[in-house]
């Protein structure tokens, strides 16, 4: 069963809803202050409600539909560190080739600068000339 009260504060919110309606916004407003000020204890500068908030933001975003711009996210690649390197020419030279399948050695090889990939070929490379891979 509802009570009449919270039967008057369904009223109210649709009233506040209404955009149109100056009175209305007033009352809002006020209702706002008395909740800040007197229950919460906010004495500071009252914070932007969300439809004025998400006016501003619109307008200083302009056209731009992304938080963050692709361009910007721009990523900085820094070489993986030489252990990275180390494991990877390790995992094949214990378990041969089908090393490089494995989803943890995937990883790895992800992480590297192309200046990497290329020095760990070379020395899987010495590795398979010195017959020290193991054959599947």
């Amino acid at each position: 069963m509802v009570s009449a009260g919270a039967r008057g504060g369904d009223q109210l919110g649709e009233q506040i809803s209404s955009p149109n309606s100056t009175a209305i916004n007033s009352r809002r407003d006020q209702m706002l202050d008395d909740v800040l000020a007197n229950r919460v204890g906010w004495t500071g500068p009252r914070p932007a409600l969300s439809r004025e908030a998400a006016e501003e933001y619109h307008r200083q975003r302009g056209d731009q539909v992304l938080i963050v711009e692709p361009g910007s996210t721009r990523r900085f690649i820094r070489p993986a560190p030489q252990v990275t390197l180390e494991a990877i020419v390790w995992a094949v030279r214990e378990r041969g080739l089908s090393a490089l399948d494995k989803p943890t050695n995937q990883d790895r090889l992800q992480t590297l600068s192309l200046e990497q990939r290329g020095e760990v070929q070379a020395r899987i490379e010495r590795l398979a000339a010195a017959g020290k891979i193991p054959c599947p």
